[in-house]
């Protein structure tokens, strides 16, 4: 059920604090502190290097050789992973080195956690914002808190939680001008699409479907002439892509600092998309080693409500 009237944040901060908290603890309760693969590590690594060193390389794990990493010029090892999660992580690592007594390991890898249930937050005003009720945007938001590969996402220092975030967070932006129009949501959804970037390269694929999106409503509230409104579409649409465009350039000379090359990611030749179209669906989708429909059941669900979500919220 819909209903006309749209609530802010600013209506709705009680819930959202408290569903925020809700959802952490939850996941401090299942949460590990410790480290389950190597690609934890190597992004580990970056940021243990940030703050104690000043430095971006992981030499810390140059046991591993080229497992996680790939060398530079310089003969340092360097991960291959992206910047965001590792950079954004640095500021808990820096409060365990210099403001709580505990372990740097298991404050940094409380970021996740934190992450995941801001993101529940932004679901449960993404959907109120779309006009559903409390109660459908409330069950949204614990529906993907605990009935999705979010949860188990919390216990790993990866980046995913982050990118989902920023994607979120991106899409709400632009939500929000569609109700209340201002330059400053453009400059924050751009911003957080660019974040979502920063952690991993491969989100610019998802920045075209933004743009489509940020065209159709820019193009439904110009009200000038038609030269007048292309001035007018262009100067909103720069100021959402600058601030990805500055996610771009930050991890081209992160690049340029670690292999002196600003396209050159230190993946090795052979880690490529090689594998057949229609066995990666089945591994992405269906296989019980990470089957996106058997470890979020709930997006069952989706299959069926999505004809009725696209007749009501068509753009979206």
């Amino acid at each position: 059920m819909k209903r006309s009237n749209r609530l802010t944040f600013a209506d709705n901060a009680g819930v959202a604090l408290s569903l925020f908290a809700f959802l952490f603890a939850a996941y401090l309760l299942t949460y590990s502190g410790a480290f389950h693969s190597s690609d934890e590590l190597s992004m580990f690594s970056v940021t243990e290097s940030m703050v104690k060193r000043g430095s971006l390389d992981t030499n810390q794990l140059l046991w591993m050789g080229e497992q996680q990493g790939s060398y530079g010029p310089d003969g340092n090892l360097y991960s291959r992973k992206g910047i965001g999660t590792s950079l954004t992580a640095a500021l808990l690592f820096w409060v365990a080195e210099h403001v709580v007594p505990f372990g740097n390991v298991q404050t940094t890898l409380l970021l996740n956690s934190l992450l995941t249930a801001l993101t529940g937050v932004l679901v449960y005003l993404f959907a109120l914002r779309l006009g559903y009720q409390h109660g459908v945007a409330l069950c949204s938001a614990l529906a993907f808190a605990f009935a999705t590969m979010a949860w188990v996402y919390t216990k790993y220092f990866f980046s995913e939680p982050m990118v989902g975030l920023g994607l979120l967070a991106s899409g709400y932006g632009l939500l929000w001008f569609r109700d209340r129009p201002h330059l400053s949501q453009f400059v924050l959804a751009g911003a957080f699409l660019g974040l979502a970037v920063l952690a991993r390269l491969t989100t610019l694929v998802t920045v075209p479907f933004f743009l489509g999106y940020l065209a159709w409503r820019l193009w439904q509230e110009a009200k000038m002439s038609s030269a007048g409104k292309w001035a007018w579409f262009t100067t909103r649409a720069l100021w959402f892509v600058l601030p990805i465009l500055v996610s771009v350039a930050l991890v081209g000379l992160y690049n340029y600092r670690r292999f002196g090359d600003f396209w050159q990611s230190g993946y090795l030749p052979q880690e490529r998309f090689s594998t057949p179209l229609w066995t990666g669906l089945y591994g992405l989708l269906a296989s019980p080693g990470k089957g996106l429909f058997l470890y979020s059941p709930i997006l069952v669900a989706a299959l069926f409500s999505s004809p009725h979500f696209f007749r009501h919220h068509r753009p979206e």
